[in-house]
């Protein structure tokens, strides 16, 4: 592996470890496609899961 291909990896575990998952996958649908508008953003980001990134602890 290159440096530049580690960098990536550690750049990409330390954003995925200090997110939600919502917000993990925005990042990586940002860094991979730079050129995506929001709106195409929008309609590839999985929405299930955030329910459970703003539900109380006690609700779930």
């Amino acid at each position: 592996m290159n440096g530049r291909s580690e960098g990536n990896f550690e750049e990409n575990m330390h954003i995925l470890s200090s997110c939600t998952k919502a917000q993990a996958q925005i990042h990586l649908f940002i860094k991979a496609l730079p050129s995506i508008t929001l709106q195409q953003l929008i309609q590839k980001i999985d929405l299930r899961h955030l329910r459970d990134d703003f539900m109380v602890e006690g609700e779930k």
